[in-house]
């Protein structure tokens, strides 16, 4: 019997120097290290959990914790074992693939990171195994999420049927539905994009008094792209003098429009 004990990544945390705990951070440590000599690009950008409690929008800065670290590399490890079974043993599956990213600016910085992210190309998902260039995996399936995606749960369905003998889905036929799965999944991830966008614009809707901080991220001669950490959201600023990328300024919000899904700041002095 498998015994699971529910506990949070606060928790698990403070524990990283137990058992089991530490034998895994260990393993992935490890698999860490592999992905970066492939050249694995990680992006530190702010993210923020947005969430609707009793009619109120609450958002919450997501702390950068090794034990968040830990499980997203339990889950890499998990889709590129996913993979190597299905290879293995001929089970058609889709495989995720990504390109290498066109050459940009290595320098650290939240500036150089937002114009890094740029210069990635899609994820795309194929039928024969191919590396995964962000990732720095030479193979790799998403096997993870199989009631939140389609492709994760077709691996299931696919490594299910060869371990109970019934008849695979050819690799035809793999290819087909993700087609179709992709149609409808690049619809669900931009209603995600704007649901998040609506509820931000809703909290500073309530809170008409905001003012916080802006990074700059992007300077041209018309106007400045501030990133505001603890919303994980862009601003457009005017244009000032002195300022550079990376730098940061104080903002404070001028309007917002919900139907137009925009909101407008202004830079304090």
């Amino acid at each position: 019997w498998i015994r699971a004990q529910r506990v949070t990544y606060g928790q698990v945390e403070g524990r990283l120097q137990e058992e089991p705990f530490a034998a895994l951070k260990a393993l992935a440590e490890r698999f860490r290290a592999r992905r970066a000599s492939r050249g694995a690009t990680s992006l530190d950008l702010p993210e923020v959990s947005v969430r609707v409690v009793d009619g109120e929008v609450r958002i919450r800065p997501l702390t950068r914790l090794e034990s968040r670290a830990l499980v997203t590399d339990a889950m890499l490890m998990a889709g590129e074992g996913a993979a190597r079974f299905c290879l293995e043993r001929e089970i058609p599956i889709p495989f995720a693939s990504q390109a290498p990213p066109d050459a940009g600016d290595d320098t650290p910085g939240l500036a150089a990171t937002y114009a890094r992210r740029r210069t990635f190309k899609p994820t795309r998902l194929v039928g024969a195994p191919d590396p995964h260039a962000g990732l720095g995996l030479p193979l790799y399936t998403r096997a993870t999420s199989p009631l939140r995606r389609y492709s994760d749960l077709l691996v299931h369905q696919q490594i299910r049927a060869w371990l109970t003998g019934r008849e695979l889905l050819s690799a035809e036929q793999v290819t087909e539905r993700i087609a179709e799965a992709e149609l409808a999944a690049a619809a669900v991830r931009r209603a995600e994009r704007l649901s998040n966008l609506h509820w931000k614009l809703i909290y500073l809707r309530d809170h008409p008094g905001w003012r916080g901080e802006a990074v700059i991220v992007v300077k041209e001669e018309r106007r400045i792209l501030g990133l505001i950490s603890d919303l994980a959201m862009e601003a457009r600023l005017r244009p000032r003098d002195g300022v550079e990328l990376d730098g940061r300024l104080r903002i404070a919000l001028r309007e917002v429009d919900i139907p137009a899904q925009t909101a407008a700041f202004r830079t304090l002095d």
